[in-house]
């Protein structure tokens, strides 16, 4: 069977999906909504609903915020199941989530209560780093550690375990998935090289590029985490808008 054919019914429901995420009409509505109970109020009423349904106002931030997470996860998960051949690939997607706490731990610092919350890194967050580190020695972070203390940035073993994961590429999905690549680690580049007030248009540009790719290699394994990327990023903005709303509410009132 050939590629297109094989990825013929996953790219409609990869459309389809895409066609559930918000546009810039929706994301305008909600920023009229400085109040955070009314802003997830009227994100019920959108596209956005499934990640904002099981989210109320008055709890902590980082509650809400665990909870966009495992939602992504479950998402991630979802979409695993499609292309059963990529699964294990799609799957190592929840663990490139994980980073920035592994990271937190692997600095040797203090894993706050919401940290050790989460079951993958409760044994992680243990006071004395050898025990860290023999907890995360463990799946899921076993490849993130070994490529960390073989001199490589979480990053970088998350992306080398990555292609360990995928199944053997043909010419064009393999031009896709370095595309796809090069695209986050210019982004990457750019924006930490990015004056933050232009960190919308930045975002805006990279939204567009994986669009454009998505597009472009219809039918094509890559797609799916494109998609994946840019469901990210719809909840990285709703995540902001929500967190800005619980934390610093108090403080525009008195501005």
């Amino acid at each position: 069977m050939n590629p297109p054919a094989k990825y013929a019914y996953v790219q409609s429901r990869l459309y389809a999906r895409q066609g559930m995420r918000p546009d810039e009409t929706v994301w305008r509505q909600l920023q009229a909504q400085t109040d955070l109970s009314v802003y997830l109020l009227s994100a019920r009423k959108t596209v956005l609903r499934p990640w904002v349904l099981a989210l109320h106002a008055g709890d902590p931030a980082h509650v809400m915020e665990s909870a966009l997470l495992n939602q992504y996860k479950y998402y991630v998960e979802q979409l695993a199941r499609w292309i059963p051949v990529w699964r294990d690939a799609v799957l190592w997607v929840c663990v490139l989530t994980e980073i920035p706490s592994v990271q937190f731990l692997l600095d040797g610092r203090t894993a706050p209560q919401w940290m050790l919350n989460q079951s993958d890194l409760q044994a992680a967050g243990s006071v004395t780093m050898d025990k860290r580190i023999e907890a995360l020695s463990h799946l899921p972070f076993r490849p993130l550690l070994e490529g960390w203390q073989g001199g490589m940035t979480l990053t970088q073993a998350w992306l080398y375990h990555w292609y360990d994961l995928m199944p053997q590429l043909d010419s064009r999905s393999n031009e896709g998935v370095q595309a796809f690549v090069n695209v986050l680690q210019e982004h990457k580049e750019h924006f930490a090289q990015s004056d933050p007030a232009q960190a919308g248009s930045v975002r805006e540009a990279l939204f567009k590029q994986l669009t454009h790719m998505f597009h472009r290699y219809t039918f094509q394994p890559v797609a799916l985490f494109i998609h994946l990327a840019l469901v990210a990023a719809d909840l990285e903005r709703l995540r902001g808008d929500i967190v800005s709303r619980s934390l610093f509410a108090h403080i525009k009132e008195h501005l």
